[in-house]
């Protein structure tokens, strides 16, 4: 029985240029904690904090569900307005509310002219 998921940036954000699609796509991988096994229907949403901790707006498709092997991938993520920002990946299990998933940050990563 899981009792709580781990989320990881498999493929973190790259520099990209403003309104591009970030490549290559981000991936966040959903494991049983202190484990690898991967955790299926996980919804994950991601969010944008910019380089002060104020939040951003991101463009792409924001959420999505953990297959098989645990992952989702965010194939058309762009940022609009220049600076550094990071990812911030939040999640739920689908029908388990009681099972714990923790935030997780990406690295750094800049959006240039």
């Amino acid at each position: 029985m899981v009792d709580t998921v781990t989320l990881t940036f498999a493929v973190q954000p790259t520099d990209v240029a403003a309104n591009q699609i970030i490549t290559p796509p981000v991936v966040v991988l959903a494991t049983e904690a202190g484990t690898s096994t991967p955790v299926p229907n996980v919804v994950i949403t991601l969010t944008t904090l910019n380089n002060n901790g104020t939040p951003a707006l991101l463009s792409g498709t924001l959420t999505g569900t953990t297959d098989a092997t645990g992952t989702v991938t965010f194939a058309d993520l762009s940022q609009s307005k220049t600076g550094a920002y990071l990812l911030v990946a939040s999640a739920s299990v689908n029908g388990r509310p009681a099972i714990a998933v923790p935030t997780v940050n990406s690295t750094r990563f800049n959006v240039r002219p």
